[in-house]
């Protein structure tokens, strides 16, 4: 069972997705022509000249309703627009959760579809020299770039250079391919000169990926003592027109993944019916599904504690993941029957490795002092205002979530440090963290640590997914970056112990010096550098 089968094992639906229109536009924002000219203002009135014949269709734009009998169909190979149906957990122990169940709370949600606002609007440029393509182009991975753009312009990785400078924001949203990336680069080879590009504000608003559009049906099962026994989902994710690089992933696999909060629940199960309507794609921004997991499961507990007319913080006290239980393992796994009959876990269980939920929600209710809430509102309430005070438990799958880095440290003969490492910065100040890491390692100066990202030329080593996401900029490259310091320790003290004629075990590296035990022989990083250009 692949992770993108539908439930009845058959294969998942997959649109093609051309650069340009073809025959049928399917949302607003799609690009439909390109208007190449010396100037921007050339360029724009040039634009006005386009004339395309359009033809009305019926259109689908809302996510409940895709799936109704008689609803527009974005693809003839689609179905009712259901683009894959998908589950995780285990059907059989949740459904027997909530037939046991003292109480049942029903929630319906509607997760509203968010646009993209980034700093920067996305941009390109597009270069052919003759022989190889250059691109520039902000992303949060150039190798990932890099490998799928080449795949789409049918050429070889090593053909196309890819560089990433100053992003200007992104949060997901700029890790994916758009179609103006390879559109500059066919423009530059015809051509022969390099072509810009540069969204404007109002039609990034119409053409770059968006966020959440989800509808939800969410039920928690719960025993006489309130206590959770049961998670179940029923998920409508809108997937837009076309699938984006990571568009069935966030709804699914990420989000899913999660359903278990910060709570105690024996028996998890999700659907998730991914559809296709006449919409901008979505896919991974602000937090790419764990927030849609978290708005489902905090919403439950609200509810049931109206329901049941349980204090909220009461009802959390109750259910939360105890300290001593770490590391957790949710129920999130997803198990099916084999060939004989067995139960089989095909998705990895979901470990949590650490926490104590209980006394970091004890800790925020004594700083907001909600015990005297109550006093609080009623004298608000008695000069015409309405306070409220909410609760809300969250949790994110973060510092890596599977992902590896690779960072690549040298020392040259003037005493500078070079950092190679595949991750890419989006202004939240990684490369001044990767230097402060090396810097403390290597006992050097932070100014003399050069850190290099962004251009696949120059860094040839990326992570194993080529991009930075999930919160793997600090957490995952800079652990990279000490076990590369580290290793070059280790090397430069062969070379120290050639240098002083002493035993590799008596050598000990501190503050920037090679020293022998017990002795007041040295040797610096600088000299022992100058020394490995030695044959």
């Amino acid at each position: 069972m692949r992770a993108f089968d539908n439930i009845d094992g058959s294969p998942v639906f997959s649109p093609p997705r051309d650069i340009l229109a073809v025959d049928v536009v399917r949302h607003v924002g799609l690009p439909v022509a390109i208007v190449v000219a010396e100037t921007l203002s050339q360029a724009q009135d040039a634009a006005e000249l386009v004339e395309a014949a359009y033809e009305p269709l019926p259109s689908i734009t809302d996510t409940k309703r895709a799936t109704d009998a008689g609803a527009p169909q974005v693809w003839d190979g689609a179905p009712n627009n259901v683009a894959f149906t998908w589950q995780l957990g285990n059907r059989t122990a949740t459904d027997a959760a909530f037939e046991k169940a003292d109480h049942i709370v029903r929630v319906d949600l509607v997760n509203n579809r968010v646009v993209v606002n980034s700093m920067e609007t996305r941009a390109a440029i597009g270069h052919w020299d003759g022989k190889r393509f250059t691109l520039y182009s902000p992303s949060q991975g150039v190798h990932f770039i890099q490998s799928e753009v080449a795949d789409i312009l049918g050429i070889k990785v090593d053909e196309l250079r890819v560089v990433t400078n100053d992003i200007g924001g992104s949060f997901g949203m700029k890790t994916m391919i758009y179609p103006e990336q390879p559109l500059v680069l066919l423009a530059a080879h015809d051509l022969d000169r390099p072509v810009k590009w540069v969204s404007e504000r109002t039609e990034a608003f119409v053409s770059d990926n968006q966020g959440r559009d989800q509808v939800n049906r969410a039920e928690l099962a719960l025993d006489a003592d309130a206590r959770f026994t049961g998670i179940r989902v029923r998920s409508i994710a809108n997937l837009g027109a076309y699938y984006s690089n990571f568009g069935m992933y966030v709804p699914t696999l990420t989000g899913a993944s999660l359903l278990s909060g910060v709570y105690t629940v024996p028996a998890i199960h999700v659907e998730v019916t991914g559809v296709f309507t006449h919409t901008v794609p979505t896919d991974a921004y602000r937090g790419a599904g764990r927030p849609e997991a978290t708005y489902v499961v905090e919403r439950l507990v609200d509810a049931a504690a109206r329901q049941l007319k349980i204090d909220p913080a009461e009802l959390r006290r109750r259910n939360l993941i105890p300290k001593d239980a770490m590391p957790y393992t949710t129920a999130i796994e997803n198990v099916v029957d084999d060939d004989d009959g067995s139960p089989q876990i095909v998705f990895p269980q979901v470990v949590y490795d650490s926490g104590d939920f209980p006394r970091m929600m004890e800790t925020a209710l004594k700083h907001v002092d909600y015990q005297g809430f109550a006093a609080r509102r009623d004298k608000a309430q008695s000069a015409g205002k309405l306070p409220g005070l909410g609760i809300a438990m969250f949790i994110e799958n973060a510092g890596g979530y599977g992902r590896t880095h690779k960072a690549a440290v040298s020392v040259d003969d003037k005493g500078d440090v070079k950092v190679v490492i595949g991750t890419q910065a989006m202004g939240q100040g990684i490369a001044t963290g990767y230097a402060q890491v090396i810097a403390d390692n290597l006992g050097v100066e932070n100014a003399r640590v050069n850190v290099i990202m962004g251009d696949t030329d120059l860094v040839m080593i990326g992570s194993a997914r080529g991009r930075t996401s999930g919160s793997t900029g600090m957490a995952v490259g800079g652990v990279a970056c000490e076990r590369a310091a580290l290793a070059l320790i280790e090397n430069g003290k062969r070379i120290a112990a050639e240098v002083l004629e002493a035993s590799f075990a008596d050598i000990k590296f501190s503050d920037g010096d090679f020293s022998v035990v017990g002795t007041d022989r040295r040797v610096g990083l600088v000299q022992v550098a100058v020394a490995a250009t030695d044959p």
